[in-house]
């Protein structure tokens, strides 16, 4: 027996809507208001004196009344020195005696000797002093205000669909191909 079988297999149809989603969104805002900190600083200055009398008094350099009262004391001691001198001429010009005569005397005032010293100058460290006062700081701390203004976000979602459909039905076709009678042997 023959026969033959065509066979077609079903087909699906799709209608296919693809979902949308539509987003809306308004971002954050931040604001700041701020107020910057302050800081104040006072001082006074350090006070410094420094009494360099005693270093000018050794390089022979005095303030008015000490020089005044110094002259004086020189004066008074090269006056008493030259007295005394011209008293020593006088006396030995009295001598008759001895022999002296007016030119020993002014040969014996013709050698001028002088002595030297050697110092450091000044010999006296200068005197300092000072005052040392503290630093006042005030300090105002800044601030910082803030505001938050969120943002949203708003979906509007449009669903998908998926609509499924018979485009081919299934076809089974059998048919008898041979002879109508049977062959027996």
């Amino acid at each position: 027996m023959e026969l033959r079988i065509e066979q077609s297999f079903a087909r699906i149809g799709l209608n296919i809507k693809d979902p949308f989603l539509n987003l809306d969104v308004s971002s954050p805002r931040l604001n700041l208001r701020s107020v910057p900190p302050r800081m104040e600083i006072t001082s006074r200055l350090p006070d410094i004196s420094i009494d360099q009398t005693q270093c000018f008094a050794d390089m022979g350099k005095r303030t008015p009344i000490e020089f005044m009262s110094y002259m004086a004391n020189l004066a008074w001691a090269l006056g008493q020195q030259g007295t005394e001198r011209i008293a020593a001429e006088g006396e030995m010009l009295a001598s008759i005696e001895d022999g002296l005569t007016v030119s020993d005397i002014a040969f014996e005032n013709s050698f001028d000797v002088k002595e030297y010293d050697v110092a450091a100058v000044p010999s006296h460290p200068p005197e300092i002093g000072f005052a040392v006062y503290p630093v006042n700081i005030k300090v105002e701390p800044g601030t910082v205000e803030t505001h938050l203004e969120p943002g949203a976000v708003r979906g509007n979602l449009d669903w998908g669909q998926v609509r499924a459909y018979l485009l081919q039905p299934p076809q089974l076709d059998i048919q008898y191909v041979g002879k109508n009678y049977d062959i027996i042997i």
